[in-house]
């Protein structure tokens, strides 16, 4: 039933080209691409851009069966098919049993199931239309991670732009029970300008304020408001340290082959998530996590503090820091120009 619902949702291309979660094809630095090839766009154009991160609570335990179906017979999905995802949501009963003691029975009559593999897909369907609410501001999705955008010349007119939009943003979650998380709601004003006026800018939620940051988290990357990736690299260092000192424990009781399995299990996934994103940026930045691996390297080897280390990784076959940036952006060039990368990526690389 997978396959088959999401083949029709793929020829038919229902899903909106800025959702990027749970699907083929697509991967978090993508969605992340799409953003900072806006930022830099409105940077050339000497203009501001403001992005209001949304933070939904518990979205896919909230989704309502009715509206889903609802929404699924619209996109289509009719007849048999229809009538057994009714079936598959209809009559799904729960308890809670610990140490022996059980609950009560409950029936759950909304929410996606969890760890099935339809559940991601259902979601995507669900929340699908939140693109169609406006067209004066850009949205970005990763799942339920959500990114409402804007650029201009005028910092006051953006504001005013999303202020007015994120009330019918709210509305639709309102509508389709979902519930925002205001306090973790935040908005950041990205631009190279070092002064402007901050007088009169603010964003409100429901008359709440949302607070204004200069640096924020969006899947799993820290962006600061020059997209200058500092605050995410030494987020990076700090986990490299970490695994130094591991490192340093292990090698007492390992030999360098299994060594070097840790440094792939331990230290490369935080240099390779993304790289492509944040790898660009300044040289003085990424010379930190360079001097770190090197640092690694000669644990793994059991060299002297100052031993040269080109010849290391050659022979371990570990990839620095600058490799790795290499090496990700020429498969991200690959996957483009033969069209293996959504069509909005494919566009950016065109233009």
């Amino acid at each position: 039933m997978y396959n088959r619902l999401e083949n029709f949702i793929d020829s038919y291309s229902i899903l909106n080209q800025n959702q990027f979660g749970f699907r083929k094809g697509h991967s978090t630095y993508m969605a992340m691409s799409v953003l900072i090839d806006k930022y830099h766009e409105a940077i050339d154009n000497h203009e501001f851009m403001v992005g209001l991160y949304l933070d939904l609570s518990r979205a896919f335990d909230t989704i309502s069966h009715d509206i889903l179906l609802d929404k699924l017979h619209a996109y289509g999905i009719r007849g048999i098919a229809y009538d057994w995802l009714t079936h598959y949501l209809s009559n799904r009963k729960q308890f809670v049993s610990y140490n022996g003691i059980k609950s009560n029975i409950g029936h759950i009559t909304i929410g996606v199931p969890q760890g099935s593999i339809l559940g991601p897909l259902l979601f995507l369907s669900y929340v699908n239309d939140l693109h169609n609410i406006t067209n004066k501001v850009s949205c970005i999705q990763f799942a339920d991670d959500t990114t409402i955008y804007a650029t201009g010349p005028s910092l006051t007119d953006i504001v005013s732009i999303i202020q007015s939009e994120i009330i019918l943003i709210s509305q639709w979650l309102k509508n389709n029970r979902l519930s925002l998380n205001v306090a973790k709601t935040n908005y950041m004003i990205m631009t190279n300008k070092k002064a402007y006026d901050m007088s009169n800018i603010q964003i409100k939620i429901d008359d709440i304020p949302v607070e204004c940051v200069t640096e924020t988290k969006f899947l799993g990357v820290v962006l600061d408001n020059q997209m200058t990736f500092q605050s995410h690299i030494n987020q990076v260092a700090n986990k490299l340290s970490k695994g130094i000192g591991i490192l340093c424990r292990a090698r007492r009781l390992l030999c360098s082959n299994t060594l070097i399995l840790l440094y792939n299990a331990l230290i490369q996934p935080y240099l390779a998530y993304c790289i492509i994103i944040w790898g660009h940026t300044y040289k003085t930045h990424i010379s930190r996590i360079h001097l770190l691996q090197k640092k690694i390297i000669r644990i793994i080897s059991n060299s002297t503090y100052r031993a040269p280390t080109a010849m290391l990784f050659k022979s371990m076959k570990i990839m620095t820091i600058y490799q790795l940036y290499e090496y990700f952006t020429a498969i991200f060039v690959y996957k483009t120009l033969h069209n293996e990368t959504p069509t909005t990526l494919t566009k950016i690389l065109q233009v």
